[in-house]
């Protein structure tokens, strides 16, 4: 299953909920990309980082696993 993900939340920038250029379809599949990656592990944090740790996984790099990425999407944090 794909889901729309907002890179920069729409609660911060409501003008930017449906401009193209910040969403990114992520998965809700058994390792919950859209949760982890795109939200760090939990929906209260988002990830500045999102195109560039998807785009790890769609490379297929070496990854320990999705919770590597959400512990880096929470250190990203501005």
């Amino acid at each position: 299953m794909l889901q729309v993900h907002h890179m920069v939340p729409f609660s911060d920038r409501p003008d930017l909920e449906l401009d193209p250029t910040n969403l990114i379809t992520l998965c809700m599949s058994r390792k919950e990309c859209h949760l982890h990656i795109g939200h760090g592990g939990g929906y209260k944090f988002f990830n500045p980082s999102v195109r560039v740790h998807s785009g790890m996984v769609q490379a297929n790099v070496r990854l320990r696993s999705v919770w590597t990425l959400a512990k880096a999407a929470r250190r990203d944090k501005p």
